[in-house]
């Protein structure tokens, strides 16, 4: 399969505005050589100088996850961010700025909510509640 530094992609998980998200492994690597990880890569193609605010903001979420390990055991592991400093100008020296994160093997909301339809209202509102939590975990680490 392709190649990103070390990393093998095995297949597109999914994709957005800035980034796509591929299931990867490095059998090189010495603590997770056998394990799955989801690897989050920065589409170069809006990485030009009309929108280097992109690229901070991939690198602002970078910082965030790995501050967002030491304050609860709920966030997901980042495992690395290859290369990935900002230059003073704002670009990325690596080919391929990316994050390399724990893979969370369970279905997305969008596909449970495909897959059950509308949830009871107790259980909406708990996972509202719960990204509410989350996201503002990481806004007061900005």
């Amino acid at each position: 399969g392709m190649k990103v530094e070390d990393w093998v992609l095995t297949r597109r998980l999914g994709f957005g505005g800035m980034a796509d998200v591929w299931l990867a492994h490095n059998p090189n690597h010495p603590d997770i050589a056998q394990r799955e990880v989801a690897i989050k890569i920065f589409d170069k193609e809006i990485s030009n100088p009309e929108h280097d605010d992109n690229l901070r903001r991939f690198d602002l979420e970078s910082a965030i996850l790995k501050k967002l390990q030491g304050v609860d055991d709920a966030f997901l592991a980042v495992y690395s961010t290859p290369h990935f400093k900002l230059d003073v100008s704002g670009r990325a020296p690596s080919a391929h700025p990316c994050i390399v994160m724990e893979l969370l093997k369970m279905p997305s909301l969008d596909e449970e909510l495909n897959r059950r339809g509308a949830l009871p209202i107790d259980e909406a509102v708990a996972i509202s509640l719960a990204i509410c939590r989350a996201m503002k975990k990481a806004h007061d680490l900005v």
